[in-house]
This record gives C-alpha cells, sequence and structure tokens, in this order.
C-alpha cells in the first residue's frame, strides 16, 4: 500500500516535508495513533534534526492529548524554514487548547502580522495564516486567505477543507 512505500521511504532517510506530512496523515485517517507516535518519537531521536519527523511528532502527540511532549518537539523546530509556520500554528493551538489563550494570541497575532508584512505567501504558509485568523474570529478574513491558498495551490485538499469549515462556522453565525 502507498503507506507502507511512504513508510520506507521515511525510515530509509526521506525526511521530505510533503512526504513525512502523507506518512502522518496516513497513519492518523487509518486511527494508527499508537503506530505513529512510536514511529515518530524513535525517527526524531534519530533524526534530532529534522522538522518534518519533529512537526509529525509533535502532532500525533497533540492528537493524544500529550502536550508537553507535543511542546518539546514544536519548540526545537519553530524557526526551521520548512515547518516552522506549521509549529507556530501547532504551538498555538496547543497552548489554547490548555488553557494559555493570551499566549495563543500572541502566535496566531504573529503570524497574521507576518502575512500583512508580506513574509508569509506560500499556500502552506497561506493555510497556518487562514486559521490563525479563524481562531481570532476573523471568519471573513480567514474565507479571503483560503482563497488564495486555494487559487495559489487548486491541488490542496486541506484548503477546500478548512474553507468548507469556515464557511460553515459563517452560515451558523459564528
Amino acid at each position: 500500500s502507498s503507506d507502507l512505500a511512504l513508510e520506507q521511504a521515511v525510515a530509509g532517510g526521506n525526511q521530505d516535508a510533503n512526504v513525512v506530512e502523507s506518512l502522518y496523515f496516513a497513519w492518523i485517517h487509518q486511527g494508527e495513533y499508537a503506530k505513529a507516535r512510536e514511529r515518530f518519537e524513535a525517527w526524531s531521536v534519530a533524526n534530532a534534526n529534522s522538522g518534518a519527523i519533529h512537526l509529525a511528532a509533535a502532532r500525533v502527540n497533540r492528537i493524544q492529548g500529550r502536550f508537553p511532549e507535543a511542546l518539546n518537539h514544536l519548540e526545537k523546530i519553530l524557526n526551521y524554514a520548512d515547518v516552522g509556520v506549521a509549529a507556530q500554528y501547532e504551538k498555538a493551538q496547543i497552548l489554547e487548547e490548555t488553557g494559555k489563550r493570551a499566549d495563543a494570541r500572541v502566535l496566531y497575532e504573529k503570524l497574521i502580522q507576518n502575512f500583512t508584512n508580506g513574509v508569509l505567501r506560500t499556500p502552506s504558509s497561506l493555510m497556518f495564516v487562514a486559521g490563525a485568523m479563524r481562531a481570532l474570529e476573523y471568519f471573513q478574513d480567514a474565507n479571503d486567505v483560503l482563497k488564495l491558498a486555494t487559487q495559489a495551490d487548486a491541488q490542496n485538499t486541506e484548503a477546500f477543507r478548512s474553507e468548507e469549515h469556515t464557511s460553515e462556522l459563517q452560515s451558523r453565525g459564528l
């Protein structure tokens, strides 16, 4: 299966962010949380400088409610070129989920400011900017940024899913 090929690629040293993320989502969508955590934790030790591996490890720990472990992974990669924006967004979400709303707000606002200043422009970065806007209840702005992201990368199904979610929230008046 494709997830076996992805697992073999990552185990063999392929740490491309898209490959690692695809494997992460394949396991999560199949409910393989324990397997994902075990593998990404082991790979994060073996590949201490891999931002993609740390991001995947953080995400699976977050899903399982292991917030300190998730934050530990994220702190290491907040400034990485390939996954730093995603790590900042994930950290903000954890802070929000653990009751540190003011701290989360600071991170969300930083992402939005970096977009406003022209620093964040890639389709994947725009996804996180839109998420930050949504978290701060700037729903129309979030929707506008998602449109930019989907126009820039029409294959980005995550963008479409998020856009649908934002539209659904708006239709409910949330």
